[in-house]
């Protein structure tokens, strides 16, 4: 029992030095790139559409898929997801055909 909880002090000490390693790291700087044109924000067109999506949050996304290709990206639009109530049907036909699978 002694080397189990020894081993697991180093285990969380090395963590802990590695942990403080990478946070005190420098980041690397993102090569130049054009400026995105700013996102769509039309009106919805429809009362059962979903309110638009913040600036703030748009450009959250933005910089999460530059930051996850590493190049350059125009995002055209940005949709928020339709409520539960509208996707109603399509959950039913889902459950409909989960159930009509045989487990063998």
């Amino acid at each position: 029992m002694l080397v189990v909880l020894g081993s697991l002090s180093l285990l969380a000490l090395i963590i802990s030095i590695l942990g403080k390693a990478f946070t005190n790291a420098p980041t690397p700087q993102p090569k130049s790139q054009k400026s995105a044109p700013p996102p769509n924000n039309s009106p919805p067109n429809t009362a059962t559409s979903p309110a638009p999506i913040p600036q703030e949050i748009q450009a959250v996304i933005v910089a999460a898929v530059y930051s996850t290709l590493q190049q350059p990206v125009q995002i055209l639009s940005v949709q928020a997801a339709p409520p539960p109530q509208l996707a109603a049907w399509s959950m039913e036909g889902r459950r409909q055909i989960f159930l009509s699978h045989k487990i063998r």
